[in-house]
């Protein structure tokens, strides 16, 4: 499903990190590669040659199938143990290798399999460094490597709230904190792919304020404006983790409903209507809405779907206003 949210936008940014480190592998380590069969270190020139071979594989698969060929903990094994007998081989030049490795975990992976991943690498990097090079060399070894860890790890995370702001600034209104028009057309187009693979039925509400165009005139727009922020946070109350609220107008909303029958969408839209009804928007005056209801049908596109509901919302407002329709 490639409903636009968080998780789904991270995956895809560190997909794309690892299909770029993939092609930058290749510059990269074929000259060690070539240097290291030359100078007979065979073992590392393998492990080098195996490790631009997954590097590129992945690259490929993302690039053509948006998925990984081969597992990253596999890449991530090989990789290390590259590292490891550079060291090994060369001495403390080896431990140079270590930086770009720890620094290429953190934008490759989310933020705790990076963690997890830096903290085997740790471990065996300073074990070997201990084993096998002077103590002031380790010393100042460990002191970097540290620094770059903790450097990399507060990065992500300050990328990462970022981004989230950054993305939920593109799907939402800015004044009530609904989902925008952009996101509603992502969303309806995966509903439907949704009831064609039998999930269950989907059903839209359209809602509209009734005569809110009096409210602002009479109390002015700041007014309004508090009315419509009052009246999506009494629907984020009755919404359900499988809907979506979207604020398509000025005082139009849909509201998608998943997984949901007509006959219950009718009653919770008509249990909506009592309860905004019922509810103080507006100090002194009541504030009404009408609503159209319609369930998807086989075969028809996200605009058919929002017709119909928009031509039940009109037959609400034709029908006196303040009703649902179709009635149950």
């Amino acid at each position: 499903m490639k409903i636009f949210n968080h998780e789904n936008s991270l995956q895809e940014l560190h997909y794309r990190n690892l299909m770029l480190l993939g092609w930058a592998t290749i510059p990269l380590a074929l000259p060690f590669s070539i240097n290291c069969f030359l100078q007979g270190r065979y073992i590392t020139g393998e492990l080098s040659v195996l490790l631009m071979c997954l590097a590129v594989s992945n690259s490929l698969s993302i690039n053509l199938k948006h998925r990984l060929a081969v597992s990253y903990w596999i890449f991530f094994v090989v990789n290390l143990l590259t590292v490891l007998f550079t060291i090994i081989e060369v001495g403390d030049i080896g431990l140079l290798w270590s930086y770009p490795f720890i620094f290429s975990v953190f934008f490759v992976q989310p933020r705790y399999p990076a963690r997890i991943m830096s903290g085997i690498a740790l471990v065996s990097l300073i074990s070997l460094s201990a084993y096998l090079l002077e103590p002031a060399t380790v010393a100042r070894f460990v002191f970097t490597l540290l620094m770059l860890t903790v450097f990399c790890d507060v990065i992500v995370s300050v990328l990462m709230r970022m981004e989230f702001k950054l993305r939920e600034q593109a799907i939402r209104d800015p004044l009530t904190d609904a989902y925008n028009r952009r996101f509603m057309n992502i969303c309806l187009e995966n509903t439907i792919e949704e009831t064609r693979r039998a999930f269950g039925p989907a059903c839209l509400i359209q809602l509209d304020v009734d005569k809110f165009k009096k409210v602002n005139d009479r109390f002015g727009h700041i007014a309004g404006d508090r009315v419509l922020k009052k009246l999506v946070e009494l629907l984020h109350k009755r919404q359900r983790k499988l809907d979506y609220i979207f604020r398509t107008g000025g005082e139009e909303f849909v509201l998608l409903l998943r997984n949901t029958s007509l006959q219950q969408a009718i009653a919770l839209a008509e249990n909506l209507r009592k309860n905004i009804e019922e509810t103080e928007l507006l100090e002194g005056h009541t504030i009404t809405v009408s609503l159209g209801v319609a369930e998807y049908q086989s075969g028809e596109t996200d605009d058919e779907w929002l017709h119909r509901a928009d031509k039940n919302l009109y037959e609400a407002k034709d029908n006196g206003r303040n009703c649902v329709r179709p009635i149950k």
